[in-house]
């Protein structure tokens, strides 16, 4: 976090600059969701359609996952959860949490050990997904210029699919429910991945945050 904190040096940055060059999402969102590296994968349904509805990063994107139908703060109990994106299109929710300094993610709330910040995520976007479908990843820093997810958080990931992370995560869901969960989250891509998919040349992210 700090000056280094990737809301505001990876996250605000990319993100802007994807909705910028093309606002609907139509143009991207398909892309960014085949980046990830994980156990579950995904094959975009080519009637699924893209164009943004609501979107948010940082607090926006917890105020845009809170207002759920019931209006109801359910999981106030345990702390506000605030993913670093949050995309709403008609058929698909998407909620990203992104890393740069850090080296794992957070696994426990005030009142639940177990808890993983990625379920926790997706957990409350099941909540409000109403007929859509659910996808959840990860966006970390790689070595320098590197692609490539380093080693760690690929264990990291790996950790965070495994069917303990599942069941500790969401002891509230049932077993068929926890295994529907389980297919949203996609796993793992990078920062400089992201940059190259898109043309965004890497050298123009700031290092420190204004």
């Amino acid at each position: 976090m700090g000056k280094r904190d990737s809301s505001k040096t990876r996250v605000a940055p990319v993100f802007n600059l994807l909705v910028t060059r093309h606002a609907s999402g139509a143009d991207w969102i398909p892309q960014l969701l085949r980046l990830p590296m994980g156990v579950s994968g995904i094959a975009v349904n080519p009637d699924w359609d893209f164009t943004i509805e609501d979107r948010g990063w940082g607090n926006e994107a917890l105020h845009l996952l809170i207002d759920n139908p019931k209006k109801e703060d359910w999981h106030i109990f345990e702390g506000t959860t605030q993913p670093d994106v949050f995309i709403q299109t008609p058929h698909v929710i998407i909620v990203v949490e992104g890393k740069r300094t850090e080296s794992e993610t957070t696994k426990h709330t005030k009142w639940m050990p177990g808890r993983h910040q990625m379920w926790r995520h997706i957990d409350c976007a099941w909540e409000i997904k109403g007929k859509r479908e659910v996808f959840g990843f990860l966006i970390v820093e790689g070595d320098g210029a590197i692609e490539d997810v380093p080693a760690f958080w690929m264990e990291e990931t790996i950790r965070t699919m495994s069917i303990e992370a599942l069941t500790s995560s969401l002891p509230h869901r049932e077993p068929q429910e926890q295994e529907r969960i389980h297919r949203c989250f996609l796993g793992v891509t990078t920062w400089q991945k992201v940059c190259k998919e898109f043309r965004i040349d890497w050298k123009l992210l700031p290092d420190l945050a204004e």
